[in-house]
C-alpha cells in the first residue's frame, strides 16, 4: 500500500516540473465501476465530462471502462 502522507508525495515528487497531478488508480478504477454499475441498473450510459477530465490517458481509461 501507498503511503500518501504530505512528506512521502512531497519526496516521491521532489524532480518532477510542476504542477503535477497524482492519481491512485485502484481507486479510480473503483469508483468508475461502483458508478458504472448503479448508470447500468438504471439503464443509462455514463457521460463522461470531458472538461473535468483534463488528463488524455486518464479519460480513455474512464472510457475504456464504460463511459460514453
Amino acid at each position: 500500500m501507498i503511503n500518501w502522507s504530505y512528506h512521502s508525495l512531497k519526496d516521491l515528487l521532489r524532480n518532477e516540473p510542476l504542477p503535477v497531478m497524482v492519481v491512485d488508480l485502484d481507486v479510480l478504477d473503483k469508483n468508475i465501476s461502483q458508478i458504472g454499475d448503479v448508470a447500468a441498473q438504471a439503464s443509462k450510459k455514463l457521460r463522461v465530462a470531458s472538461k473535468s477530465v483534463r488528463v488524455p490517458t486518464l479519460l480513455k481509461r474512464i472510457m475504456e471502462m464504460g463511459g460514453a
